[in-house]
Formats: C-alpha cells, sequence, structure tokens
C-alpha cells in the first residue's frame, strides 16, 4: 500500500506537456489575447486532449490566481519545483515592461531547445542500456537453466574441474538458491535510493556532486559534459538579456536554478568578478572553466554591443557540436556493446566447455 502511495504521488509532469503549454501560451499573447483568456483557452485544450495530465490542476489554479488579480509571474513562483524559476523571472520582467508576448515566445523556444538536447540525449544513452539490460537476461537464463545442467554432467563423470568453471558453478548454486531474497534486497535498495533522493535533499546533492565529478572524470563523456554546460550557459544568457535583465541578476538567476555544483560554483565566481568592477570577459577568464572560443564571442559582443546575438551564436554552435559528438559516440558504443555482450557470453561458455576437453581421458 505504500509503495502504491509513493509511486502515485510521484507521478511527474512530462516536459513536453510544458513545451506545449509555453508555446500555445506565447501564440495566444502574442496574437493579442488577453492572459486570463488565453489561460482558458490553453484549460480546455488539455481538458479534451491530456484530461489526466497533472498539468491540468496547475493551470486551473493558475487562472484562478489571475483572476482574482494576482501576477503571472507569482502564480508560478508557487509552483517552482515544475515551473523553471528563471522562467518567473523573465515572466515579471515582461510584465513590467509591457513584453511579456516576447518575452513568452523566448521561453517557449528556450523550453524546446531543452527537451530537443534531453531526448537526442536519452536516444544515445537508450541502445548501450537496452544491450545491458539483454545481457543481463541471456547470462541469468543461462545461469538458471544451463549451467546446472552442465553441473549434472560433471558429477557424473567426476571431473576434476577448472577454478574458473569451479567459481562459475559455485555462483550459479547460490544464485538459484537465494534468488528470492537478492530481487527483495535489489528492489529494496532502489526503492530506498528513491525515496531519499526524493524526500532528502542531502542525499540528492551528494549524488549528484559525484556525478558531475564522474561525468568529468570520463574520457570522452566529460568532454560532451562542457560542451553541454556551455551551451546551456549561453542559452540561459541569451534569454535573460533579451528580457532586459540585468547581467549579475541573470547570472545570479541562473546560478539558482542549477543542480550542478561545479557549474554553480563557477557562476559564483563570475557574480563575484562582476561585483568587483570586471566585465563579463575578463571574469570569465578568472575561471578557467569556459572554453576560449567563447570567452571571445563574449567579449566581441560586450565591444559591439551584440553580447545577446553572440550568445545565441554560441548556443547554437555548441549544440550543434553536441549532437555531432553524441552521434559520434552512438555510433562507437555500438561495436563497443557487442564486444561487452559478445565477452560476458563467451566466457561463460568457455567456463562451461574447458571440462569437456579432460573428458576425451575417460574413453
Amino acid at each position: 500500500m505504500c509503495i502504491y502511495t509513493f509511486c502515485r504521488n510521484r507521478k511527474k509532469i512530462r516536459s513536453q506537456e510544458l513545451s506545449l503549454f509555453f508555446r500555445q501560451l506565447s501564440t495566444l499573447t502574442s496574437a493579442g489575447v488577453p492572459l486570463s483568456h488565453s489561460f482558458q483557452v490553453i484549460e480546455q485544450g488539455f481538458a479534451k486532449s491530456l484530461p489526466k495530465s497533472p498539468l491540468l490542476a496547475i493551470i486551473k489554479k493558475i487562472h484562478h490566481n489571475i483572476s482574482v488579480g494576482n501576477t503571472f509571474s507569482s502564480s508560478l513562483r508557487s509552483y517552482s519545483t515544475i515551473f523553471n524559476p528563471l522562467y518567473s523571472g523573465l515572466i515579471e520582467i515582461g510584465e513590467h515592461s509591457g513584453t511579456l508576448d516576447l518575452i513568452l515566445i523566448k521561453i517557449a523556444s528556450h523550453h524546446e531547445k531543452l527537451e530537443t538536447f534531453k531526448r537526442k540525449l536519452k536516444i544515445a544513452i537508450t541502445y548501450p542500456a537496452c544491450v545491458l539490460v539483454i545481457s543481463f537476461i541471456l547470462v541469468f537464463v543461462l545461469m538458471f537453466n544451463v549451467v546446472p545442467i552442465f553441473q549434472e554432467l560433471f558429477e557424473s563423470f567426476n571431473l576434476e574441474l577448472p577454478f574458473i568453471t569451479h567459481a562459475l558453478l559455485k555462483l550459479s548454486r547460490y544464485l538459484k538458491q537465494n534468488c528470492i531474497l537478492l530481487l527483495l534486497v535489489l528492489l529494496c535498495l532502489v526503492l530506498s535510493i528513491k525515496i531519499l533522493h526524493t524526500k532528502i535533499p542531502a542525499f540528492k546533492h551528494s549524488v549528484q556532486h559525484l556525478l558531475n565529478l564522474l561525468y568529468l572524470k570520463l574520457p570522452v563523456v566529460s568532454k560532451l559534459y562542457k560542451i553541454n554546460m556551455m551551451a546551456r550557459f549561453a542559452s540561459s544568457l541569451a534569454i535573460t538579456q533579451a528580457s532586459g535583465l540585468p547581467l549579475i541578476n541573470a547570472i545570479e538567476t541562473i546560478a539558482k536554478i542549477s543542480n550542478n555544483p561545479i557549474y554553480k560554483k563557477n557562476m559564483q565566481t563570475l557574480i563575484t568578478m562582476l561585483n568587483q568592477g570586471l566585465r563579463l570577459q575578463a571574469a570569465m577568464q578568472k575561471t578557467n572553466f569556459f572554453f576560449p572560443i567563447v570567452i571571445q564571442m563574449i567579449g566581441i559582443g560586450e565591444e559591439s554591443g551584440s553580447l545577446e546575438t553572440l550568445l545565441e551564436k554560441i548556443a547554437d554552435l555548441y549544440e550543434e557540436e553536441f549532437n555531432a559528438k553524441l552521434m559520434q559516440l552512438t555510433t562507437l558504443l555500438e561495436p563497443l556493446m557487442m564486444v561487452v555482450l559478445g565477452l560476458g557470453v563467451g566466457s561463460l561458455v568457455i567456463a562451461l566447455y574447458l571440462p569437456m576437453f579432460n573428458m576425451g581421458a575417460l574413453f
């Protein structure tokens, strides 16, 4: 019962639904439709196409808050775990400057870019994950169904077994005797980690920090990881500059919404340097975090007064590079995973057939 309740309460709002919400809202407001009426239209659309979506209830509550006189930005802040805090800050600026329609278009495009980014990353991870799952299932079946048959055969001939075969038979016997216990332990471990990750922010932060350090150490992944951070920084800063948010406030907002301790630490360094009177390019040079070409392009943008345009170009440049390198990595992973699968199953088969060569002495 507790497990069911926990899983039911953890029903998440899909990022695609948020993209749809922002795109519809930006389209309606840019067409001159009042905000309250725009929410009414979106609410009706969600009720027809996505009636079971958790986002529908939130849209209704935000619509109600706006109807009774609250601002859109303050209503969004009530759902900071769902809506990116950067968006509520930008929307507040749009409300004060009368450019809410333009801000919403920027937010919709930004969110769709992030969604595309995540989707491509998931596609790249799916193949090796599937191969690993298939490998595990195959080894599991062999250990439970095939290895015991060979064990009976070896015992009937009273063969002297090599160490690798003896270890394999012992492992198979142990797994068969304790499979239910092991599955229960594994299930409890997964649920415990999930609950700790959800309920205890310190645990989630520690796990995230360890993963970030791991990503930066892995040979190929570290390059992808840094490219991803460059693209995210440029994209987020470009949208804040388009809205007219002051540079220091923009970087403070970007630092707050990040779950990456390494990224956040460098943003804090930038804020300190900017508060001391340095320009953005000079502040970035002090961090040893940004790629040289990014720093150079930022400098050109500051000199020419076209920082927003240069930031968008940087974001596009590194998004394209990320996609290209991700495709290369996926292409390399395919044969590599097949080798891993072959080595795993091949080692098991060799361990089973090694004693067969000693059977010739019996005849």
